[in-house]
């Protein structure tokens, strides 16, 4: 929106898929750019968790569209209402992407009937989630390249003078995961902190 702040120190904790839409002053080193990872998700709302009656696990695992599906209401009381989540990633959720949003739907519950007979009669609705085409994220989360732990991990471990870096990809134990977010976020305000006599 045009404001001008000014700070002693930046903390960049946007995905790094997005790091192109920053004007960096002097620009960002060409080798820091990690490599994402390419996957989507399809929510699949069920009427109840029929599975259990059929004495199924909602977890599978497949080698075509489908990579794996679980239950995101696992442990939530109660039989009603409860939602698979459909996961893809690399030529798979490239694949997903690719179809129309009717076709997508019509070609999982088809798949999704192999795996669980019946899920048609329990469909209540769903949603596509597309990180790859969200303007905020613009892909999913950090897949290192070969290399590029050695290369870029040290660079977003001591950050660029005062310009610093947390998020899942500066975590090489979580890459990919919260938790990873959250340690690189709580190591560098430690960091930070330590540096600036605020704690021990």
């Amino acid at each position: 929106d045009g404001r001008k702040l000014e700070a002693d120190d930046v903390i960049v904790t946007v995905p790094c898929s997005t790091w192109n839409r920053i004007a960096f002053d002097p620009p960002l080193p060409a080798v820091l750019a990690p490599q994402m990872g390419t996957n989507s998700k399809f929510l699949v709302a069920v009427k109840r968790r029929f599975w259990e009656k059929e004495q199924l696990s909602p977890r599978s695992l497949t080698d075509g569209p489908i990579n794996l599906t679980w239950e995101d209401t696992n442990g939530q009381p109660g039989d009603l209402g409860a939602c698979l989540t459909v996961y893809a990633g690399g030529p798979m959720a490239d694949l997903a992407m690719s179809w129309s949003a009717d076709e997508r739907q019509d070609r999982y519950l088809a798949i999704l009937e192999q795996l669980y007979p019946g899920i048609g009669r329990q469909f209540d609705k769903s949603l596509f989630i597309n990180w790859h085409n969200d303007p905020l994220a613009r892909g999913t989360y950090s897949f290192p390249a070969p290399g590029q732990v050695t290369t870029v991990g040290p660079i977003l471990e001591a950050g660029l003078g005062r310009i610093h870096f947390a998020g899942e990809h500066c975590c090489p134990a979580f890459v990919g995961y919260m938790e990873g977010a959250l340690q690189s976020g709580a190591r560098l305000a430690k960091r930070l902190a330590m540096r600036d006599g605020i704690a021990k």
